[in-house]
C-alpha cells in the first residue's frame, strides 16, 4: 500500500545517506589501508585511472572507496535530472516551446560532474573534480530559478481562480443571498 511503499522510500534514502556518509569517511580520514599511497601513487583518480591501474584490487580500495559515493550521486542526479525535466517539459505551469528548456540545466551539471569524475587523473583530478562539482551546483541554482518561477506562476495560477470563484458566486443566479 502506499503509506508502506513511502515509509520504505523514505527510510531507505536515509539508509544510503548514511552508507555513503560512512564511505566518505573511510576514504577521507584515511582509515582504510592503502598500499599505494606509500608508494608515491596519488589515491585521488578518476575512474579511468582507478581501472588502468596494475595494481591488484586490494591495494586499489581506497581509491574506489573515495569514488563510490561520487558515482552514486551521479546515478541519482542523472535519475532526478530527467524527472525534472519531463516536470518542466510537461507539468509545468510555465510552457517553453523546446525540449531543450531551462529545467535541463541540472542534466549539463550532472554531465559535467560525472566527466571531471570519470576522466580526472592524479595530478589534476583534485581540480577537474572541483570544477565539476562547481559546475554541478551552479546548475542547481539556475534549476532553482526556474522552480521559483514556477511556484510564483502556480500561486497566481490559485488566486486568479480564487478570484473567479467569488465572482461567479456573486453573479450565480442558483444562490440567492437571504435579505
Amino acid at each position: 500500500t502506499t503509506p508502506i511503499k513511502s515509509f520504505v522510500l523514505r527510510n531507505s534514502i536515509r539508509a544510503v545517506a548514511v552508507f555513503l556518509t560512512v564511505l566518505n569517511i573511510l576514504a577521507n580520514f584515511e582509515l582504510v589501508n592503502d598500499t599505494g599511497s606509500e608508494n608515491g601513487l596519488d589515491p585521488r583518480c578518476g575512474w579511468v585511472c582507478l581501472f588502468r591501474d596494475g595494481r591488484p584490487w586490494d591495494e586499489k580500495v581506497h581509491i574506489l572507496l573515495s569514488l563510490v559515493p561520487t558515482g552514486i550521486l551521479i546515478l541519482c542526479n542523472a535519475y532526478f535530472s530527467f524527472l525534472l525535466w519531463r516536470y518542466g517539459t510537461e507539468f509545468s505551469i510555465v510552457v517553453h516551446a523546446s525540449i531543450l528548456n531551462p529545467w535541463f540545466s541540472l542534466s549539463f551539471g550532472t554531465g559535467a560532474m560525472a566527466a571531471t569524475q570519470i576522466f580526472g587523473y592524479p595530478p589534476y583530478f583534485s581540480c577537474t573534480s572541483n570544477l565539476g562539482l562547481l559546475i554541478f551546483i551552479v546548475s542547481i541554482l539556475l534549476l532553482m530559478v526556474e522552480v521559483d518561477k514556477d511556484m510564483v506562476a502556480a500561486d497566481e495560477f490559485a488566486d486568479f481562480l480564487a478570484q473567479v470563484a467569488r465572482k461567479g458566486d456573486k453573479t450565480s443566479v442558483t444562490k440567492k443571498a437571504s435579505a
